[in-house]
């Protein structure tokens, strides 16, 4: 994710997986609240693809959205972290960690003192796959990024099949 913010010169990065769907109107809402100086990132409110199937992802997702999850300490990268240039350079980008590396810039910012206003909860939600879920909460348990790193490759999708 550095060589991608080293490949810009814009002054803002969005980090977004590539599971993850930006919501129509996300880039103008992304601009509104940039309009405030104050802000120095942010990220978008989550919902889970599968969510309707499940009311455990329900849950999940309702919490996510919560006065009590709504901090930089339990943001992780499904739900689009943006963050202005100038701040991701003073944090010195991401660690190079195999996993979590967003749940890592987060904690810097939080970890930065950066006052309450300078993290933005906007509004829209992202829609991105359930998948990521268990290794959230391996991470809160304890789980290395290392060693997360081989659980998802364990259990990734199988590739597409190929017509040739």
């Amino acid at each position: 994710m550095n060589a991608g913010a080293q490949s810009t010169e814009a002054p803002v990065l969005l980090f977004l997986h590539a599971d993850t769907h930006l919501p129509a109107g996300a880039l103008a809402e992304l601009q509104v609240a940039l309009c405030d100086p104050d802000i120095q990132g942010g990220c978008f409110e989550l919902r889970f693809d599968e969510e309707s199937e499940s009311a455990t992802l329900r849950l999940w997702s309702w919490l996510t959205r919560t006065a009590f999850c709504r901090t930089p300490r339990l943001v992780f990268g499904d739900r689009g972290i943006f963050v202005r240039r100038k701040a991701f350079e003073q944090l010195e980008g991401y660690r190079e960690w195999p996993l979590l590396e967003d749940v890592d810039l987060a904690r810097a910012m939080r970890m930065a003192k950066l006052n309450r206003r300078a993290f933005r909860f906007l509004p829209l939600a992202v829609t991105t796959s359930a998948r990521n879920t268990c290794i959230i909460v391996a991470w809160y348990l304890g789980a290395s990024p290392a060693r997360m790193k081989d659980w998802y490759r364990y259990y990734a999708a199988p590739p597409a099949p190929r017509v040739l």
